[in-house]
This record gives C-alpha cells, structure tokens and sequence, in this order.
C-alpha cells in the first residue's frame, strides 16, 4: 500500500490543518485554542490522518509530544496544501469583490499614440491593476 495512494485520497483539509497546527506548537491543547477545537477534536482529526497515511505521525512521551519521521514529511506537504488552499480563498475573495480585472487590447502599430492614455485610465478606475499577461510578448505596459 503506497504512502500517496491513501493520503491523496481520503485525508481531509481540515486534518491537514488540524495536523498542521499540532505541529506547528506540539501540543495538541494549543492547537485546539488556535483552532476554536476541542482537544478530543483534535486528537480525533490527527488520529483519522494518522490512519489513512498508514504510520504514526506524533510520538507522545507523557505530555510531550515528538513529530515522528513519517510526520515530518508530511508536515512539508500539509503546509504546502493548506498554503494553496488558502490562496485559492484569498483569489475567490478577490473575485467576489470585484478586485481582479482583465483587459484584453489588440492592437495596431498606431497603438502607441492612444495606449499609454487607455492604460493609465483603466488603472485609475481599477483597484487591482496587474500589468501583462501568461501570454504576452513583447511589450507589457
């Protein structure tokens, strides 16, 4: 049974985040207070990735707690998830408020005269102006 095959699968974003704050603090009643969780919650949350990465992914040694060998490497990929989910939230915020915009021009040689004008207004009347484009070559105003 491979590693991947389980974790991709079943694990949840929030175990990952609820896997992500214990170890961040290692303590799992802090991350609960982090977290507006209950500690049993947590240990619930951490318990349920733990079964479906297959190994064990904290040490605990009376009131201390230890990332195991398997825990820190997923650590690294939690934290990369959850960094891209949160910026997934942040753009789907940004769209709802209207902040990004896309203008498309095509234009002619003559271009140069009117663009710098059309530009410099779209981005008074715009909050979020980002300039070019994945696909632009040549100049980017």
């Amino acid at each position: 049974m491979w590693l991947s095959d389980n974790l991709i699968k079943n694990a949840t974003f929030r175990q990952l985040r609820v896997f992500t704050e214990v170890a961040k603090h290692l303590r799992f009643a802090r991350a609960a207070e982090v977290l507006h969780l209950t500690p049993p919650a947590v240990t619930m949350q951490v318990k349920a990735l733990q079964g479906h990465v297959g190994l064990p992914l904290f040490e605990r040694n009376g009131r201390q707690v230890a990332l195991t060998t398997a825990g820190v490497y997923i650590r690294v990929y939690a934290r990369k998830v959850t960094a891209n989910l949160k910026d997934a939230e942040d753009a789907a915020a940004r769209l709802q408020r209207l902040e990004v915009v896309t203008l498309t021009i095509g234009m002619l040689s003559t271009a140069k005269y009117f663009l710098p004008w059309l530009r410099a207004e779209f981005s008074t009347n715009t909050k979020a102006w980002k300039s070019g484009s994945p696909w632009a070559t040549g100049n980017s105003w």
